[in-house]
């Protein structure tokens, strides 16, 4: 054991797997990034280093150690009869195998590091174990001016008791035994873990001192290399040892544990993990150990490199990009997600940087980027080139908002300043936001566009040019316009165009091609041709769904004489003054409108589209409604008349009337139209009302509203299943088994009083006799005599 010492940080352990993985990654790149020194505070003495970095003889290579050793000696140069450990040799002999190390195969002119890097092999102690050791017990691998042979003899302190006074068994002396049957007696403690002095997974009491009046401690040692530095060293470091860190604590200090754990974290890192050996070089550079910190997992190879976790970010090493580091945050976080260098980035190729206010880091199969504003994401390839070439983050393009992918045999990526689009056949160029938004929804570059190929500016207008078409942005919206609609648009004039700018995108409708401008909609189909429908009658044919509507596709160009504007349709014209508008179909109502001198004639523009109901046709124009049927013929009436407005409530031609039979006609101060299931009433005095069937016919015989009866008051209804219906002089039953009677007003009242035909007289079998006495009639069960003066008397029987 050894006096106080210079300063160290945390230990760290290499991974034994590693060790068959020295041979195929010989050469490549060795760093990491610093780590926090370790304090005497920090310091555990229950686990001051663990079993998988104790027993990690795959550590260090021979060259390693030797380059470490040469490093840590540089400022050596021996004094009068010393030697530095960099050029120690000795001659070593052979010795067998046993049950704790493997044969150790003598040879002449050894250095220490051969000896070293031999020893821990057969012995299966890390190399960093025995030189922190010889360290601490020597201070060999920081001397400046050499130690003597002697100490060489004793150089790990092996067999010489603390207490002994300096002395030191002979049987163990020379650097090689020392190295040889320390490192077996590790082995040793591990194999008889219960057969020494301090045992792992207990409770043990342990001097402060060789003195023991300075009293001892409680330490649950955790672990079994803990338990065999305190066999070999059986001495705790007490507090003012710890907080004098590499200094001189007091009387009852020692130093060895603590000196052995601050060597190991100073040169080594963490005694938890090892140091990868294939990153070890780049952590000794101090910038490097500065932001890495302290390794957090242990090495492992993946991608055919190394990976090692540290504090400040996961390092990576691989033969051809040598060791880089993925700092931990969002840059390691997205790294992870992506696979890491199984993964689509591969291995990193460069530090990460910090541009336009976001995070930037280079990897084997692109750059990845991250802001506050886009997320993560990378850019990659031809990709990559294009947006390097154009600032990056701080040129027009700004973060990529989107990855990149591949679309129609080309290659494409958003970025906050616009969508970046490659080609082989167009080439490269950027669609600003909103015109990469018209442009998706065109179909990009698998619709009927194709590739963008350029930018223009015509008339204050943008022209965004693509291979087959074009998107038009004007007053904030953007709309495409492409194929046989862009032949027929450019071939027109263009912007100067008398259809004026597109409003709207191309649609499919009914088969054909579709595009609506601002003064007109263009239709393409086979069969009609291009046709332009100006806006005027556009409105009411797509109130008509348009070419998949009954009108089909435009046959002709529109006529204006104003007011009106009319254009021809498969099935029918359509008209319009910016009031009234409808179309006439073709075949019967548009030879009827024909012969009434269409728009100018009687009937003026329709107000509706032809119809078909029940069997006919109906149309409504500004004069009048229109009724063509088999049954009626073709018959019109006014517009706003009573017979159009009764006719309507009681149903039109599929309701209680049927369809219109005739012409209305004034009769006897009403008005009168007979229907193919009845006739209309309609007078001043009784409102609207109908007269059918049965009823109708016997209502017509009697003369209808110019007879003894005047205009029917109600409609037929059935009555104790009579026919009954009620007009301004009488009221006709029509019965089976009276026949049909009529019953004057003056006796109805009676009538109705008693209880009509389900009351206790029945119905009238007999016409009423009018005398100058007054008025009587004859019923089934009795009779019914109205006075002169209004006397109602009835009779039974």
């Amino acid at each position: 054991m050894t006096g106080p010492g210079p300063r160290s940080g945390r230990a760290r352990s290499l991974l034994a797997a590693l060790t068959s993985l020295a041979l195929v990654l010989t050469g490549a790149l060795f760093s990491t990034a610093p780590a926090s020194a370790v304090s005497g505070s920090d310091f555990n003495p229950g686990f001051i280093i663990s079993d998988a970095v104790f027993y990690d003889s795959g550590a260090m290579s021979t060259s390693q150690i030797q380059s470490f050793i040469e490093t840590k000696g540089a400022r050596c140069t021996p004094a009068a009869g010393n030697t530095c450990l960099k050029s120690y040799r000795e001659s070593t002999n052979t010795i067998p195998g046993d049950s704790y190390c493997a044969a150790y195969q003598g040879a002449p002119s050894e250095t220490a590091a051969q000896i070293i890097a031999k020893v821990s092999v057969a012995c299966k102690i890390n190399p960093q174990v025995l030189l922190v050791t010889l360290q601490k017990e020597q201070g060999l691998v920081t001397s400046t001016a050499g130690k003597p042979a002697a100490t060489f003899r004793r150089a790990l302190g092996y067999g010489c008791p603390d207490n002994a006074g300096g002395w030191c068994d002979p049987s163990y002396s020379g650097f090689f035994i020392q190295m040889q049957r320390a490192a077996r007696q590790f082995q040793l403690y591990k194999a008889r873990p219960t057969s020494y002095s301090y045992v792992a997974g207990r409770t043990n009491t342990i001097l402060y001192h060789p003195n023991t009046a300075c009293g001892t401690t409680q330490v649950h040692i955790q672990n079994q290399a803990t338990a065999a530095l305190y066999n070999y060293t059986p001495y705790v470091p007490n507090a003012a040892a710890l907080a004098a860190g590499y200094g001189t604590g007091n009387s009852c200090s020692s130093y060895g544990n603590r000196n052995f754990f601050l060597y190991f974290g100073d040169w080594f890192g963490s005694s938890g993990f090892v140091i990868s050996p294939y990153i070890w070089n780049w952590y000794q550079v101090a910038s490097n150990r500065a932001a890495a910190g302290d390794p957090t997992t242990a090495a492992s190879v993946v991608a055919g490199g190394v990976r090692q976790g540290f504090q400040g970010g996961s390092v990576y090493m691989s033969g051809l990009f040598g060791v880089q580091m993925v700092p931990a945050g969002l840059l390691d976080l997205y790294y992870n997600t992506l696979g890491g260098p199984a993964g689509v980035l591969g291995f990193p190729t460069g530090s990460h940087s910090g541009p336009a206010g976001g995070l930037s880091q280079p990897f084997q199969n692109g750059t990845m980027f991250i802001s506050g504003a886009t997320g993560f994401t990378f850019v990659s390839g031809w990709m990559l080139d294009v947006y390097t070439s154009n600032g990056g983050p701080a040129g027009a393009l700004g973060f990529p908002t989107t990855p990149g992918s591949v679309v129609a045999g080309g290659l494409t990526q958003s970025f906050q300043g616009g969508t970046v689009w490659i080609s082989g056949s167009a080439g490269v160029h950027t669609l600003p936001p909103a015109v990469q938004t018209a442009y998706v929804a065109a179909g990009g570059p698998a619709g009927p566009l194709g590739f963008p190929t350029g930018r223009t500016t015509s008339d204050g207008v943008e022209v965004h040019l693509f291979q087959h078409g074009a998107i038009y942005g004007y007053g904030g919206g953007y709309h495409p316009v492409s194929g046989w609609m862009y032949d027929l648009y450019r071939a027109n004039g263009g912007t100067k165009n008398p259809l004026g700018l597109p409003v709207g995108g191309q649609r499919v409708e009914a088969g054909g091609i579709v595009q609506t401008f601002e003064r007109g909609t263009v239709y393409i189909a086979g069969s009609t041709g291009i046709q332009t429908v100006p806006t005027a009658i556009q409105t009411v044919y797509a109130s008509t769904k348009g070419p998949a509507g009954p009108l089909g596709f435009p046959t002709g160009p529109a006529t204006t004489a104003n007011p009106v504007t009319y254009q021809p349709f498969q099935s029918g014209v359509l008209y319009t003054d910016g009031r009234s508008s409808g179309y006439v179909a073709r075949g019967m109502m548009a030879d009827v409108y024909a012969s009434r001198g269409g728009y100018k004639g009687s009937l003026g523009l329709p107000t509706s589209n032809t119809s078909f109901v029940g069997g006919g046709i109906v149309q409504a124009f500004t004069s009048a409604t229109v009724y063509v049927s088999g049954s009626g013929g073709i018959q019109s009436n006014p517009t706003g008349g009573l017979a159009e407005m009764y006719f309507r409530s009681l149903g039109g031609p599929t309701g209680t009337l049927g369809w219109p039979a005739g012409p209305e006609r004034g009769v006897a101060g009403g008005i009168v139209q007979p229907y193919t299931k009845g006739t209309m009433y309609i007078s001043g005095s009784t409102g609207f009302n109908y007269s059918s069937g049965w009823m109708g016919d016997v209502y017509r015989d009697r003369g209808g509203p110019a007879g003894t009866l005047g205009f029917p008051t109600s409609s037929p209804r059935v009555e104790a299943g009579a026919i009954v219906q009620s007009f301004q002089t009488g009221t006709i039953y029509i019965a089976g088994t009276t026949g049909i009677q009529t019953v004057p007003t003056v006796v109805q009242a009676a009538f109705v009083a008693n209880g009509g035909p389900a009351g206790r007289l029945g119905f009238p079998v007999a016409a009423a006799v009018v005398s100058a006495s007054g008025t009587s009639q004859r019923f089934q069960n009795g009779t019914i005599t109205v006075s002169s003066a209004g006397a109602v008397t009835v009779t039974p029987g």
